[in-house]
């Protein structure tokens, strides 16, 4: 598979691979201990188990970003431990995932998962990705207002429609409460990290 495939179908499951890599990247672990820590960073609510793990992790390593450090077999484990790293690929590939701009979703969004594992140094990157998805969502709420009604009024499939609508507006409306809400939080902590670094 050439590179430039690779980093695409990387980037397409992005949330979860990402998380994992910038663990990876911070330091050296295996997996059941990488999914206690993203638990502890992202909630847990966050649907992520330690078996959930192993595929990315396979897929990881399959495409060059992680390698395993060492084995580790403790008195009694059936299994030895595996140990992994980044890869210099790897690093490149988290910073290119940080530094992609993330879409509003129904499901957790991917920039919660970036901000959970992202550095100070990456706060740049998080705020003009916040500037375009306020963007994003204020262009999907305008154009909300022009949609015309797809069936007659009153009718099973309008009410649907209309309830589906309604779904989508107040969920953009919440997002950009949240997005307003953390840009002001990352632009209070840029602030007093310059501050104390004068």
């Amino acid at each position: 598979m050439g590179q430039a495939q690779a980093k695409r179908d990387w980037n397409r499951g992005a949330p979860w691979r990402g998380a994992v890599l910038g663990t990876l990247v911070e330091r050296q672990s295996y997996p059941y201990e990488i999914a206690n820590r993203l638990k502890h960073l992202l909630g847990p609510d966050a649907g992520l188990e330690p078996p959930d793990l192993y595929p990315i992790v396979a897929r990881l390593e399959r495409d060059g970003l992680i390698e395993v450090v060492e084995r580790v077999r403790e008195p009694g484990q059936r299994q030895a431990r595996i140990v992994y790293r980044a890869t210099p690929a790897g690093a490149r590939a988290f910073d290119d995932w940080i530094r992609t701009g993330s879409r509003p979703s129904p499901r957790r969004g991917e920039l919660l998962t970036k901000l959970a594992v992202a550095r100070p140094g990456d706060i740049p990157a998080l705020l003009e990705q916040l500037a375009e998805a306020e963007e994003h969502l204020l262009a999907l709420l305008e154009s909300a207002d022009d949609l015309e009604l797809a069936f007659p009024d009153g009718s099973w499939q309008q009410l649907i429609v209309d309830a589906q609508r309604d779904h989508a507006l107040a969920h953009w409306q919440a997002e950009l409460r949240a997005i307003g809400s953390i840009r002001r939080r990352l632009e209070t902590f840029e602030g007093r990290e310059r501050a104390r670094s004068r």
